[in-house]
């Protein structure tokens, strides 16, 4: 089976969606058999191609439609995540809001959206509060689920199409709840049970959750702050590098305990060895963590790859890394071809697949290079990079793999509040190494464009050969097109203008050698604003909240 080039195909179907392709694969795999080949080589890409467009076009179909927007209707749901709550202000009035995930019906009477449907829903002021796993009936004010028009920004409409969110609504009345419980119940129960353990540690109390059932709703600003500066918030979102510590070290002890075990109460099992008895219980592991993180895209992702690796090795015929890494990439996109729209996805693949080139060389170059290769992958998809970002992957990565994580999930599988302590006492030790490094890591890093991205990825991967033609201390001058500034100002004497013009609104840039003035930085919202572009132009400002013009003092 070609594995990767069926990856390819879903791929690029859901990127692109367009149906020609689905011809045009066809048509070679007739061509190829008439003429004596075998026909499956551009066949079932084809196929995959095709199953992914139909996946595209319905989750398309599937949101609300244009003559929609804004009506109000009654919605018969169940809420399906952690309700989250702020503070703000609304039409004038200060109060609180929450949000959440609502998966349900329009109710039967009106049959202007039929089918199922989830929502993400703002509830202003509620009284009282939703709770994680109730039913509710609730007239909803829905709106299409679109987001800011902002090349520099999150996209947001391509989040909700990954997510399957098929409309935004805000709450106007609810009219009846019943029930409660379930999975969301358990795991808001679960993560209140360990704040409480841990009130003598505010950052162990945020911080945990977060660990263990992913709930990051006690996580302040300034925390979260300090984790993206350091470039370690990929450990606050449970995720492949989470769910594989489990069920690696699960695997461990049914090698020791569970496949001796095994094979004393039935005789039969004595024949198979203790590798692959170990098996089962790290697999169950894993999709009991992802359980516990209310089975999330990402640990969806994690948990099917780890599953085919495990039946890859039962099956006990070998196979090269790179395929295993091929099925497992063909078998998540089967699951949810509209992963492929997901930045996390292809992130932990190239994480594994990094894992996997650089190993080949053992040594220093695995915690040099792999810190190194995460590094300019999230600089390129986030424009987010740091100095102290590698230093603090080779720290905080082994702390929160050996010491955090273990802890966090045994304090709250057996409720033994000295776990969970041990675990926010290295949390309190994390954060104040990460204080320490973002106090003492000199200014952002110029911006990386692609020749340097590319240069960077070259000299990794030019790192894992076991032999080359040249010496391999001659690798960090591949490192000089990304520590050599751009200069992107204007000679002296002269002004550069820029009109910005995206359908919503218009802003006038006016640079000169010194000098940078954003008039219209557009509109703000609690921790930033529209003005991104900005920041990721280089001038090293990013607009607290809206404004008229607003003078720069450019970083380059």
């Amino acid at each position: 089976m070609p594995w990767w080039r069926m990856a390819a195909a879903m791929t690029a179907a859901v990127w692109y969606g367009l149906l020609w392709p689905v011809a045009a694969g066809l048509a070679l795999a007739l061509l190829a058999r008439r003429r004596g080949g075998s026909a499956g080589g551009w066949m079932w890409p084809a196929l995959a191609y095709l199953y992914a467009v139909v996946v595209l076009q319905l989750a398309l179909e599937a949101r609300l439609p244009e003559h929609l927007n804004g009506e109000e209707m009654v919605f018969v749901g169940r809420v399906v995540s952690l309700p989250e709550t702020h503070g703000g202000v609304h039409y004038g009035q200060t109060g609180i809001n929450q949000s959440a995930l609502l998966e349900g019906r329009v109710s039967a009477p009106e049959r202007r959206w039929p089918g199922r449907h989830r929502l993400r829903v703002s509830y202003w002021n509620p009284d009282p509060p939703l709770r994680a796993g109730e039913w509710i009936r609730a007239r909803l004010r829905l709106y299409r689920p679109r987001g800011t028009y902002n090349e520099a920004g999150f996209d947001s409409e391509r989040y909700f199409l990954a997510e399957g969110i098929d409309a935004r609504a805000t709450v106007r009345a609810v009219e009846a709840r019943w029930g409660g419980g379930g999975l969301p119940g358990w795991r808001q129960a679960v993560s209140d049970r360990i704040v409480g353990h841990l009130a003598v540690s505010p950052h162990g109390a945020a911080v945990v959750p977060a660990l263990v059932v992913a709930d990051r709703r006690g996580l302040p600003a300034p925390l979260w702050d300090l984790f993206r500066e350091t470039g370690t918030a990929h450990l606050l979102a449970i995720s492949g590098l989470h769910l594989t510590l489990v069920s690696g070290m699960v695997w461990w002890l049914g090698r020791v305990l569970f496949g001796p075990l095994c094979q004393w109460l039935c005789g039969p099992l004595r024949r198979l060895p203790l590798a692959l008895l170990a098996w089962p219980p790290a697999v169950t592991a894993a999709w009991g963590y992802a359980a516990l993180a209310g089975f999330s895209l990402p640990t969806q992702r994690a948990a099917l790859m780890i599953s085919v690796l495990a039946l890859a090795v039962c099956r006990r015929r070998p196979r090269p890394p790179l395929g295993v890494l091929a099925l497992a990439l063909f078998v998540v996109l089967l699951w949810d071809p509209l992963a492929a729209l997901s930045a996390s996805l292809w992130l932990s693949f190239g994480a594994v697949l990094a894992i996997l080139l650089i190993a080949g060389t053992g040594g220093p170059w695995l915690w040099a290079g792999l810190p190194l290769v995460m590094g300019v992958i999230s600089a390129v998809m986030f424009d987010s990079w740091t100095w102290a970002s590698p230093v603090a992957n080779a720290v905080l990565v082994p702390l929160f793999s050996v010491l955090i994580v273990p802890l966090a999930l045994s304090g709250a599988i057996f409720d033994w509040p000295a776990l969970s302590l041990g675990a926010a006492t290295g949390v309190e030790a994390a954060v104040a190494l990460m204080a320490m490094l973002a106090r003492f890591t000199p200014g952002a890093p110029p911006v990386l464009t692609g020749m340097a991205a590319a240069a960077l990825l070259l000299a990794v991967a030019l790192a894992t050969l076991r032999a080359w033609p040249w010496p391999r201390r001659m690798l960090p001058l591949l490192m000089v097109p990304w520590l050599w500034p751009q200069n992107a100002a204007p000679p002296p004497g002269q002004l550069r203008m820029t009109v910005f013009d995206v359908g919503q609104g218009q802003a006038v840039a006016l640079r000169t050698h010194g000098h940078l003035l954003l008039y219209d930085t557009g509109p703000a919202w609690p921790g930033g604003s529209s003005n991104r572009g900005c920041a990721a132009s280089g001038c090293g400002h990013r607009s607290p909240s809206s404004a008229t013009a607003t003078w720069i003092t450019p970083a380059v």
